[in-house]
């Protein structure tokens, strides 16, 4: 901590010392100053060493820390107040103002406590002390010929502009003035409506309800209102009208102008519905469209722009009848634009249909504030949403609470979780089991519950211990639960199982073996060379010896290895085809695919060729179909062998009953009688519902189910939604260059 201390104040010292002798550099041009440190305090050195100055100073320059040339007297602080020297150092106004700053020639901007508060007061004095404007403000902010003031009214600080004489030039009805130079001010009502005026001498107001204006540079200036921008000189003159996305500014010579993205909507003939302008747009289920800008959004009719409502934020969605809006990377609540929820998140939240949950900071930390339709509300330190109802966790325990944000579960949890009627808790490190009247189903005895069905559960206590005798011995076996499909394996240590069904009923006794697989047909165990099958009421199907592996398939007949070979058997353990083939994987409608000399082919239940093995690779036949590689690309075959697309794909995939075809870096499409719709000639090809979107070159278009172009234009971005059946289409708008000339001449990009 000390180090951190030390840092700190090396820091102080260095700013201070930069600041002071750019105080001090113009006072005197053949001499140079130095400020030292002594105890803590300051002074002032010549550079030949001779101390002009004592250390006896916290600061000099001005309280506002701006450095200012060509003024002839300095500020300093000393017993935390403020007070001005001349250039040679010599104290003219002693120590007694909270701040000071230079405003015009020999006049100072310097504020002071009040009498009967402890407000600071703002006023004007001269290099003698004395007063020439009274200490009657809230604040004083410099603007060359004028002043900034701020006044209390009607119980709230409210700012105008005065003379230095204390002439009102702008009633003291604004939130705040900004001024931006030449004698322009933007002034923001207490509404947050901004203008631009000009005061020259005469008011001239240039630009109203705005959302705020730049600086002026080279005598022009940005004005940015609902998420668009437009330059105007200072004059007044509208340069570029306010209706771009972006316009950069850059050393008043250059100008770059990015005009709005431009959206499309198309119906599923193809035909275009309407034209908009915006960052995004999405529809809403009153069938609404949002049209979304930079802080800025609108709802309006799809056809009809005419009519809309507007918001001073993006809107994100609708959560029950509130907005979600998002503005300066902060997330708000509103029914309307004028009766908003009081509160803001950060840019971290989601809802679904019960609940909208933010993150708010606190102190130390963050939480989570859960809001449900009827605008009721609970904070967390974490909230997990499970369908119409929360969970809840707040100084590390967990409650659940329902759609009303009404507890139905006390939080006194290390965890929760709920399944069907009941929830899984952790209590003091042990699970247990409660009902939704938060009653014990299960004690909280286990180290781990899992649900196996409703009302049915794993559990594991902690010592896992059954007793048992064997060679006139007692011994301690450590017992393990798995579960498959409708069966529950318990084993031992010493590889001993039995197997019971999801209530827990024993099926078999205890014998020797360790689980196999399982399938449809049961489970399969395994004792030294001998496999058994056993069924889901514990019936053995078959028990045989000889074989090194069995795989049990959703077919009656699974593939086996022995010696090394690959045959079949059937569900009573016979052997249907002998094992005399290289590989082979299980029937698929009624083929199977087989490896004879590292190549495939497929069989039949008679064992008849019905493929010849050609093929380095192949897939399971999908009904009338399977994948197949020759020659290092891939085709695909019928059930005779037939190539029904010929191998020429470096890749070929399904999707939604299409087949996408990759040769090289391009895809096609063939539909789902493998008919070649599109060759490969695209960059990307994608199936949404009974359309095709292909790109090319980075835009898309949509193609038809039979490959007629549909929407032929080349789009961005391409969004299709589906409850209206419609096409949303994205063109990105590209950064232009244009010249102040130009503009002037009237020609706009």
């Amino acid at each position: 901590m000390v180090k951190i201390k030390y840092i700190f104040l090396f820091l102080c010292v260095l700013a201070t010392e930069v600041n002071a002798f750019q105080v001090f550099s113009y006072l005197d041009s053949r001499n140079s100053y130095k400020v030292f440190f002594e105890k803590g305090k300051q002074g002032v050195k010549h550079e030949n060493g001779d101390v002009l100055v004592n250390a006896e100073f916290e600061a000099f320059g001005w309280s506002d820390l701006q450095v200012r040339a060509n003024v002839e007297y300095i500020g300093f602080k000393k017993n935390n107040a403020w007070g001005l020297m001349d250039n040679q150092f010599n104290i003219i106004i002693p120590a007694v103002y909270q701040s000071i700053v230079p405003y015009q020639q020999k006049l100072f901007i310097v504020s002071k406590k009040g009498r009967f508060s402890k407000t600071n007061f703002y006023g004007i004095i001269d290099e003698t002390g004395k007063t020439k404007l009274d200490f009657i403000y809230h604040n004083l902010i410099s603007a060359e010929n004028y002043l900034i003031a701020a006044n209390q009214k009607e119980q709230k600080i409210s700012f105008g502009i005065i003379s230095n004489r204390a002439d009102v030039i702008i009633p003291f009805d604004y939130y705040q003035i900004t001024y931006l130079g030449h004698q322009h001010f933007e002034l923001t009502s207490h509404a947050r409506q901004k203008s631009l005026i000009q005061l020259n001498p005469k008011l001239k107001r240039y630009a109203e309800k705005i959302d705020s204006v730049s600086a002026f540079k080279e005598g022009v200036a940005i004005l940015f209102k609902n998420g668009k921008q437009g330059l105007i000189r200072q004059d007044g003159k509208t340069l570029l009208p306010i209706q771009y996305k972006n316009i950069e500014w850059n050393d008043g010579k250059h100008i770059y102008v990015t005009e709005l993205d431009s959206w499309q909507i198309f119906n599923t003939k193809g035909e275009r519905l309407a034209h908009h302008q915006a960052d995004s747009i999405f529809y809403l289920d009153d069938g609404k469209l949002v049209k979304n800008l930079t802080n800025f959004s609108q709802i309006t009719e799809p056809e009809n722009t005419d009519t809309s409502r507007d918001f001073p934020a993006e809107i994100k969605g609708v959560f029950g009848d509130y907005f979600v809006l998002k503005k300066d990377g902060y997330v708000f609540l509103e029914k309307d634009s004028i009766y908003p929820i009081p509160y803001r998140f950060y840019d971290d939240f989601s809802w679904n249909e019960h609940f909208f949950i933010g993150k708010q900071k606190k102190y130390k930390g963050a939480q989570q504030l859960i809001i449900n339709k009827k605008g009721n509300k609970l904070t967390a330190d974490s909230a997990i949403v499970i369908n119409d109802q929360i969970a809840i966790k707040n100084k590390s325990y967990w409650g659940f609470y329902n759609a009303d944000l009404i507890e139905i579960i006390p939080s006194y949890y290390e965890a929760i979780k709920a399944v069907d009627n009941h929830f899984i808790v952790k209590f003091r490190d042990m699970f247990g089991v409660i009902d939704q009247a938060n009653e014990w189903v299960i004690p909280p005895r286990y180290i781990k519950i899992e649900q196996l069905k409703k009302d049915t559960y794993k559990v594991v206590d902690k010592f896992l211990k059954e007793t048992y005798s064997q060679d006139n011995t007692r011994k301690d076996a450590r017992l393990h639960y798995d579960v498959y499909d409708q069966l529950i394996v318990e084993t031992d240590l010493e590889h001993n199982y039995r197997l019971l069904n999801l209530d827990a009923s024993i099926l078999t006794t205890w014998k020797k073996g360790k689980y196999a697989g399982h399938g449809e047909s049961g489970i399969l165990i395994k004792e030294k060379n001998k496999h058994s099958l056993i069924n889901f009421s514990g019936k053995q199907l078959f028990s045989i010896n000889g074989y090194d592996t069995i795989f049990l398939t959703s077919d009656a007949y699974f593939p086996i290895i022995k010696d090394g070979q690959f045959g079949f058997i059937n569900q009573e353990g016979q052997l249907r085809i002998a094992n005399r083939y290289d590989s082979a994987r299980g029937f698929k409608n009624d083929l199977a695919a087989i490896k004879i000399r590292n190549s495939w082919g497929f069989i039949n239940r008679q064992e008849d060729l019905v493929i010849q093995p050609y093929f380095s690779e192949v897939s399971d036949f999908n009904d009338q179909t399977a994948f197949v590689k020759i020659n290092g690309n891939y085709g695909l075959i019928d059930r005779k062998g037939r190539f029904i697309l010929e191998a020429n794909y470096s890749k070929i995939e399904i999707q939604n009953g299409y087949f996408l075809l990759k040769k090289g870096n391009k895809w096609g499409i063939a539909d789902a009688e493998a008919k070649v719709i599109v060759y490969p000639s695209f960059d990307a090809v994608s199936v949404v519902d009974d359309f095709i979107a292909v790109e090319k070159y980075g835009n898309t278009s949509i193609l038809s189910k039979t490959g007629e172009a549909l929407i032929d234009q080349q789009f961005d971005q391409i969004i299709y939604d589906r409850h209206y059946q419609q096409f949303l289409c994205r063109k990105k708008a590209k950064t232009k260059q244009v010249f102040l000339t130009d503009i002037l001449k009237g020609k706009y990009p």
